[in-house]
């Protein structure tokens, strides 16, 4: 089964710059989520491997959360 995700932060339109949070919650159904990556508008060098929340096992969602420094733009 693929891993489904959503971002919970920022909203979509939101105007970000600086140091931004993303967070969401991501489900793997049979299996444990062990990984997200985080990609910003298709940029190579805006893509980061999210921090995780505790695995709480098959079926779970899980947190999580990636910090990156954006220069003021739109995403």
């Amino acid at each position: 089964m693929l891993s489904k995700s959503i971002l919970t932060s920022p909203r979509q339109g939101e105007a970000i710059r600086g140091e931004v949070v993303f967070r969401g919650k991501a489900w793997g159904g049979k299996g444990e989520i062990e990984s997200v990556e985080v990609q910003v508008s298709g940029s190579q060098s805006h893509r980061l491997t999210a921090q995780l929340g505790p695995s709480l096992g098959p079926f779970a969602w899980r947190s999580f959360e990636a910090r990156l420094e954006l220069p003021a733009g739109s995403y």
